[in-house]
């Protein structure tokens, strides 16, 4: 079963996420974030996640990542085989049936080849466990730690601590006749070579290294920018005032999982009831200047305000906006545009007496 197989990412100090944004941490934060969520144009997916999935490979979402994996227990030896694609079959074999010998044992290679797929890995792996019963693992760190330079090895286990290595061998009944007593590194048993595979902590790290990160966050800034509604909208000529009331008729009988009845089929409700309007929204188009003349006396509310401008093509452009109006801004995104009828600009909208009061200025 692939679920058996370990691929111990997530062991792993950092995951690959977090090893991409190391590698990049000047430039892959996301724009600020607007605190009045339901106001935000949001792009439809985080502009980095593309690039972070092709770094962590296409195959992954068909392994399952077992956190518990460990080559250890806390009460008895336990034992960790080191092996290579590059070993021959009989090599990988005995590794195999010492590992059903040892019950815990955990195979472990250090990364991928070259241009290899972790699903080719898993391919490769299959030929010899076809069952998926042995654990197997990627896992980097405990080359590290075993000082494993090269392959096949043995590492022995006790209480969480490495015990004792014993390069040259994968024969685990051979490396318990000559356990030493005291911690130590085993004379080799034979010949080792280098591992065929890379580190595969450190090709996501190159690989994150040669992504150009700038032009990542620029391409997904024009994209956000290119999907965004600018609502235009015509300049307020004459001040006018309207009231618009919010509340709906229920058209279906509404429970919880309980069975309690929350709302009945033709209730009247009025949202302001449950959910006060304690805001002020401040709507103007940022590329006429007398409108923000009209909108600046309104910026210095008792409530809080939230600015939404229209024809802002930048995220430099809102955060200009910000500092200027020293209030929160977003753009104005069609459902808000609808849900508070706003057919001019500038325009304010607060709340009074279970309505929404929409003004509109002229410059």
């Amino acid at each position: 079963m692939l679920s058996q197989l370990l691929i111990a990412l997530t062991l792993f100090a950092a995951d690959p996420a977090q090893v991409i944004a190391e590698a990049s941490k000047d430039t892959l934060s996301n724009p600020e974030a607007e605190n009045y969520r339901e106001f935000i144009h949001e792009a439809d997916d985080n502009p980095y996640a593309s690039a972070v999935r092709r770094l962590a490979g296409e195959s992954a979402a068909h392994i399952t990542a077992d956190p518990t994996s460990n080559a250890t227990t806390t009460d008895a030896r336990s034992y960790r085989i080191f092996v290579s694609q590059s070993l021959s079959d009989q090599v990988i074999r005995t590794a195999v049936a010492q590992a059903r010998d040892y019950p815990g044992t955990v195979i472990t290679v250090r990364g991928l080849e070259q241009d290899q797929s972790l699903i080719e890995l898993v391919g490769w792996w299959r030929e010899f466990d076809e069952s998926g019963s042995i654990p197997f693992e990627i896992h980097p760190p405990s080359f590290v730690e075993a000082s494993i330079d090269g392959v096949p090895a043995v590492a022995v286990y006790k209480s969480d601590t490495l015990r004792t290595v014993a390069p040259g061998t994968v024969r685990i009944d051979a490396v318990v006749r000559r356990l030493p007593s005291q911690s130590t590194r085993i004379a080799a048993f034979g010949p080792v070579e280098k591992p065929s595979e890379m580190d595969l902590m450190e090709q996501m790290r190159k690989r994150a290294e040669a992504i150009d990160w700038d032009e990542q966050k620029a391409r997904s800034e024009r994209a956000f920018w290119a999907r965004v509604d600018q609502n235009t909208l015509p300049t307020v000529t004459q001040d006018r005032q309207r009231s618009i009331d919010p509340t709906f008729e229920v058209t279906q009988t509404i429970s919880d999982t309980q069975g309690t009845v929350i709302a009945l089929a033709g209730q009247q409700v009025n949202p302001l009831d449950y959910a006060p309007f304690d805001r002020q929204l401040v709507i103007f188009d940022a590329r006429v200047d007398s409108q923000w003349h009209v909108v600046e006396p309104y910026l210095t509310a008792t409530v809080p305000v939230l600015v939404l401008i229209v024809g802002a093509d930048s995220m430099e452009e809102i955060n200009g906006w910000k500092a200027r109006s020293g209030n929160r801004v977003a753009l104005l995104t069609p459902p808000v545009r609808q849900r508070f009828a706003i057919q001019r600009v500038p325009t304010i909208v607060t709340a009074a007496d279970r309505h929404y009061v929409v003004q509109e200025i002229a410059p």
